[in-house]
């Protein structure tokens, strides 16, 4: 009889202490969510921080392209059209970056933050299968209007500070690019770490 009463005493202690184990992983599990979904937050930030500044910059630009495009010899349809796509960019960067922002990594849905992510990549590179090719174009007309009303002297130095401000900003372009795919996909990743713990 002592030793059947040892024995569920022995039983009980087990059982107790694989509730205190439950608890402390539970718990466990709970802070490690928490401290991925602050990371996730903080790439989310910067790559919402990236866009704003990009966003910033059209806004500088377009005035100061409106004042100095036509003194380049740059017929003003050409200027305007500049324009016009720098302002369809910022406004496709807002729209695209809309949803993200609204979502919070700390409390949301993780799988609705995620087909967000997804559609913004999509976004992203149905942007640049558009942007590059009217980049391409646009460079060739701007090279065309602004040879037409140079001097010799000066048309090698203009073409010079204009190739060398293309591939500067293109190389700009493309780190960021890969910054935010980086961004991009380690939240993605941490997501899929956090919904297969669960």
């Amino acid at each position: 009889m002592e030793t059947n009463e040892k024995n569920t005493d022995e039983l009980e202690q087990m059982r107790h202490d694989m509730n205190e184990l439950r608890s402390l992983l539970s718990e466990q599990q709970i802070v490690n969510e928490r401290l991925m979904r602050r990371a996730m937050s903080k790439d989310m930030g910067k790559e919402r921080s990236t866009m704003i500044f990009s966003i910033v910059c059209v806004l500088f630009a377009t005035p100061i392209y409106y004042i100095y495009m036509p003194q380049w010899g740059m017929p003003m349809w050409f200027t305007l059209a500049t324009i016009a796509f720098l302002l369809i960019a910022a406004a496709a960067t807002v729209w695209s970056v809309k949803r993200l922002m609204k979502e919070s990594l700390l409390t949301g849905d993780l799988l609705v933050v995620a087909k967000h992510i997804n559609d913004y990549k999509q976004f992203s590179i149905d942007w640049l299968k558009f942007g590059i090719p009217f980049i391409i174009v646009w460079l060739s007309g701007f090279f065309y209007y602004a040879s037409r009303n140079m001097d010799t002297d000066y048309q090698i130095g203009f073409f010079c500070g204009a190739i060398v401000g293309a591939v500067i900003g293109g190389a700009i372009g493309i780190y960021h690019l890969i910054q935010s795919r980086r961004r991009l996909n380690r939240i993605l990743k941490q997501i899929e770490e956090i919904k297969s713990g669960e």
